[in-house]
Formats: structure tokens, C-alpha cells, sequence
């Protein structure tokens, strides 16, 4: 590309002037390096403004929910979804380290025993992905004619493979597997589009797993 040959530019001619220090082509070889370096802070100074669109972009493609001192992004189509969900969610002030959460709300009528979650694997296209938490990193609450479990956890950089692997899947099987029983439910293809739009954004404001 352009930027990789104006860069073999400037370090031939870095060598040149390295090997002939006081040769007749020194002086312009200097010059040259001069121009070329500016032309290089031009296409980098480019480059970044299409990034910084480019983030833009797929942040206001999220819905945000202000906070105190950051706001919370969602995909608007999971957002908006009632009943059990599974979700990706980051805060973010504007500027500096955004905090990305893995969500799972999984609700179950009020006459069913209480689930009481004991574990959370997603089985995606046949391949399952066990879920590791604590105990204290899942709530419940009664809500009118259900019940919701819900599970809130920092993804670690294993779950990342599992997320991008639920991007490309056919099919996603999440089972929730409790005290005495257990449930299970196909994630929609809206749920998948959402880790997908919230995590290439995470990424582009350069989120760190």
C-alpha cells in the first residue's frame, strides 16, 4: 500500500544517508525524508479520523441509558426485548476504559419451583461453553407473574471466543441448570446480532477484555 512503500522510502534513505553521511545527495536525501515523514503524519492523521468516525458510527448505532458519570450501551433491538434475554453491556464515560458485562436474564413463571441457578452452559452449534461465576454474581427477583435469575459478569478473554463463535453460529442453546431442575431456550438471531454490535464497538473505542 501507499503508507508501506512512503516507509521503505524513508528507510532507504535513512540507510543512504547513513552510508554516505557527507555524500553530494545527502543534503537532498534529508529533504526528501522531511517530505516523506509529513506525508506519513498526513495518512496516519487520516487514518485516524476515519477510526474515530468509525467508532462514532457504532456507538450511536447503540442504545444509551445515562448513568452517573458514564453511560450504559445496549444493543436497542435486546434491549428492548421482554422476557429472558442474553446481552452484552459496557459503561463508558466518553473517554478512557469502558467496562464490558455479560448478562443473562432468565425468567421462568412464579408457579414453577424456584430454579435456583447452579450453572450456565451455552451450547453453541453443539460446542458447550460452561460459564463460570460466583454465587453472589447472580440475583433474583419476583416480577408480577415471573421470576428472574439473573446473572451479571466481566466476560474474561476465554468467553470472548465463545461470544465471537455465538456470532457465526447456526444455533444457541443456552441451559440453565438449577437445584432441582433445569431450563433451556434458543437464543434468537437478535441476541446474537447483539453481542456482535456491542462488542465490535466495545473494540472500537479500544475496550480491553
Amino acid at each position: 500500500n501507499d503508507a508501506g512503500q512512503l516507509n521503505d522510502a524513508v528507510q532507504t534513505l535513512s540507510q543512504l544517508l547513513e552510508d554516505f553521511p557527507e555524500g553530494d545527495e545527502a543534503a537532498k536525501a534529508k529533504v526528501l525524508i522531511v517530505e516523506v515523514e509529513k506525508k506519513l503524519d498526513m495518512r496516519r492523521t487520516e487514518t485516524e479520523k476515519i477510526q474515530d468516525q468509525e467508532s462514532s458510527d457504532l456507538i450511536a448505532a447503540l442504545r444509551k441509558v445515562p448513568g452517573e458519570g458514564y453511560d450504559f450501551y445496549y444493543d436497542g433491538a435486546v434491549y428492548e426485548m421482554e422476557g429472558s434475554k442474553v446481552y452484552l453491556s459496557f459503561r463508558w464515560s466518553g473517554s478512557g476504559q469502558a467496562n464490558i458485562r455479560f448478562v443473562i436474564d432468565h425468567l421462568y413463571g412464579a408457579d414453577k419451583p424456584i430454579l435456583t441457578v447452579k450453572s450456565y452452559t451455552m451450547n453453541v452449534d453443539g460446542q458447550p461453553y460452561p460459564l463460570n461465576h460466583r454465587p453472589d454474581q447472580v440475583s433474583m427477583e419476583k416480577q408480577g407473574e415471573f421470576v428472574k435469575e439473573a446473572l451479571n459478569t466481566r466476560p474474561s478473554m476465554a468467553n470472548r471466543g465463545m461470544i465471537e463463535a455465538i456470532v457465526e453460529a447456526d444455533q444457541v442453546v443456552l441451559v440453565v441448570e438449577g437445584e432441582n431442575r433445569s431450563d433451556e431456550r434458543e437464543l434468537t438471531t437478535e441476541e446474537k446480532n447483539g453481542f456482535e454490535s456491542v462488542m465490535t464497538a466495545f473494540i472500537a473505542i479500544g475496550g480491553i477484555w
